[in-house]
């Protein structure tokens, strides 16, 4: 229950901006007790974003290398059934977003991009962040016409997305609509279609 836990509060830390606070709590995990790869690449790849989070890029990479390195076997053997969404596109998602947090928008774009293909692992609830993420990125360098097509996707997706973060990424990315210089009309329009859909009652069960 506490590898449940500890990862609840220590996303809300991030959330929140308390970065060394969350790579406190993730620590004190990883220092305590032996993991199951899945479960310490979980823990790595969160011990990434609070270092990132303090400014040390490098540091947040090698975490995000040894997350990789512990599932690299796809050995599930003594693993807990819930840490079943601890893939490859998982760590590519969160390696892309601990690069667009340091700046590195060229390179978390390729990550990003590996993170929303097909066969990259099992896709979760979450899926949609990666191309919320992976939207932006694309409108930071301005790549107007892959940017269009994935707000697209995003558009057709947002009626079925509950989750709030998923849909608070997607509307700053719908809000990009109010400054973007030189891009084409078409891409504005799509991105003011986005904000519409946001702004209308999600699907719940």
């Amino acid at each position: 229950m506490a590898a449940l836990v500890r990862p609840i509060r220590e996303a809300l830390d991030q959330w929140r901006g308390r970065n060394q606070e969350a790579l406190a709590i993730v620590r004190s995990v990883l220092n305590r007790r032996r993991l199951s790869p899945r479960v310490e690449a979980m823990f790595r790849f969160r011990e990434a974003k609070g270092l990132v989070g303090t400014g040390r890029t490098s540091d947040a990479v090698e975490s995000l290398q040894r997350a990789r390195s512990l599932i690299e076997d796809g050995d599930d053997v003594g693993e807990p059934d819930w840490a079943w969404w601890v893939t490859h596109r998982e760590i590519d998602d969160h390696w892309g977003h601990t690069l667009q947090i340091a700046g590195d928008v060229e390179k978390a774009t390729e990550l990003l991009l590996q993170s929303v293909q097909p066969g990259r692992g099992v896709a979760t609830g979450y899926a949609r962040l990666s191309s919320a993420r992976l939207a932006q990125c694309l409108l930071d360098v301005n790549a107007w016409r892959d940017a269009e097509g994935v707000v697209r996707s995003l558009v057709t997706a947002a009626p079925g997305i509950s989750s709030g973060r998923t849909r608070r990424v997607m509307g700053h990315v719908a809000k990009q609509h109010e400054r973007l210089n030189g891009a084409p009309s078409s891409l504005t329009d799509t991105l003011e279609h986005l904000a519409e859909k946001l702004d209308e009652a999600p699907f719940t069960l």
